[in-house]
Parts: C-alpha cells; sequence; structure tokens
C-alpha cells in the first residue's frame, strides 16, 4: 500500500534486491557486506556479439544464507519486509524473508558462457566470462569451452539461426520468446559440435569487423 510506502520512506520504482550502484555503496561499504553484491545486466543490457554487457546495477545475491546478511544489507531490506513477508516461499518457510525469491543457481553466472535474452524481435546473444548475474528473461547456455562458447553467441547473430529461432518461437508481442525446451534443440553446425573451431571462426571475424552480411555468408556455408 502506498501509505505503507511513505511510512518506510520507499520511493515508488525502488530496487528491493537490485539496486543502483549508488545504494550498493551505501548499504556495503565494507569488503564483508560488498561479498553478498554481484553485477546485474537487464535484458535490454544484453547485447549482440561482438559487444559485452555492462553492468549498471548490482544486485543482493541471498540464497542459501545460514545467517542473515550483515547490519547495513539487512536494514535495507527491513524497509521492504511486509512485502517480502508475503511472498509464498517465505509463508511456506520455505526461505527466510531476506532471502531472493525463486534464485537462480549461482554457477550460471560465471565462466565462459552465452547470454541470450529469451525475447526479441531478432534474436542477438554475446559472450561473457566475468561474474555477472541476469535474470530469467536471459537464458544462460554453456558449451565445452570458452572458444566454443564464444563463436556460439557469434553464430546466434546470423541469419541461419535467427530464421531458425524466429519460425520456432512462441510469438509475443512484435518478436518472439525462446523457451528452455527450445533453446537445448538449437541446430548447432556439425563444426562447431566436432570443435572443427576454424571452420566456425570466420563467423566470430565477420562480426567483429562489422560485417554483417560476410558474418551471415559463412554461417550459411556451415550448414551446407
Amino acid at each position: 500500500p502506498e501509505a505503507l510506502e511513505r511510512d518506510r520512506g520507499i520511493v515508488r520504482g525502488e530496487g528491493v534486491f537490485v539496486v543502483s550502484h549508488e545504494v550498493a555503496r551505501a548499504i556495503a561499504p565494507t569488503r564483508e557486506e560488498r561479498r553478498f553484491l554481484l553485477p546485474w545486466a537487464a535484458p535490454s543490457e544484453v547485447p549482440a556479439f561482438p559487444d559485452r554487457p555492462r553492468s549498471t546495477r548490482k544486485i543482493l545475491y541471498l540464497a542459501g544464507l545460514e545467517a542473515p546478511p550483515p547490519g547495513r544489507l539487512l536494514r535495507h531490506l527491513e524497509r521492504f519486509r511486509p512485502a517480502l513477508d508475503r511472498r509464498r516461499e517465505t509463508e511456506r518457510g520455505v526461505r527466510p524473508w531476506f532471502e531472493l525469491h525463486w534464485p537462480r543457481e549461482r554457477a550460471l553466472f560465471s565462466g565462459p558462457r552465452v547470454l541470450l535474452p529469451r525475447m526479441f524481435a531478432r534474436p542477438r546473444a554475446c559472450y561473457v566470462e566475468r561474474d555477472l548475474v541476469v535474470g530469467e528473461s536471459v537464458l544462460v547456455l554453456r558449451t565445452a569451452d570458452a572458444a566454443s562458447a564464444r563463436l556460439a553467441a557469434a553464430l546466434l547473430c546470423t541469419a541461419p539461426l535467427a530464421e531458425w529461432l524466429l519460425a520456432r518461437a512462441k510469438r509475443r508481442g512484435v518478436g518472439v520468446d525462446v523457451s528452455v525446451a527450445l533453446a537445448r534443440e538449437i541446430p548447432w553446425p556439425r563444426a562447431l559440435v566436432s570443435r572443427d573451431l576454424a571452420r566456425v571462426e570466420p563467423v566470430a571475424r565477420a562480426l567483429e569487423r562489422g560485417d554483417r552480411r560476410a558474418a551471415d555468408e559463412a554461417a550459411r556455408a556451415l550448414y551446407r
């Protein structure tokens, strides 16, 4: 309720677990507190290969804790406690009020991987290695290693896989919504699967120099 928000000094649209860098500095000035904060990127901040995502906010990644987080973090969350107490997992006693609701596995957010926003008018994906948390609206794809993950991200930004995804994903608004099940069926070219990566490299190189037509042609050649 608005009255309760005013009483607790809450501004409409203020983040609870996902906060600005300014708020993050205020609620986590010490190393002990900062270890609970991770970089966060929204789907709109996931670019197309070869660009890398940038984090404009931080997330309080609180899950599976044996004790409440340190003081300032807990005081930040206390302002939102009435709403946090009403969450289903909290009411059922499955998860304490100060933890994330239905958190994704932390292992998803580090190491070489591909980020693919689920909803789009044209598919875009990027390659990332550093720690970065994304929500359920971004699929996290892992391959055998960093080299193949980089090339998989490049392939997802070319015409063959764009056409495949657009033809099969669920229509939503002006674009589509890619499910986890559909992502598992992506028809990667044989060269990527068999690790003949030198044959796939021209796709990435073309995108890195900004030549989308050459990238599309190189990708189509992999399916012949």
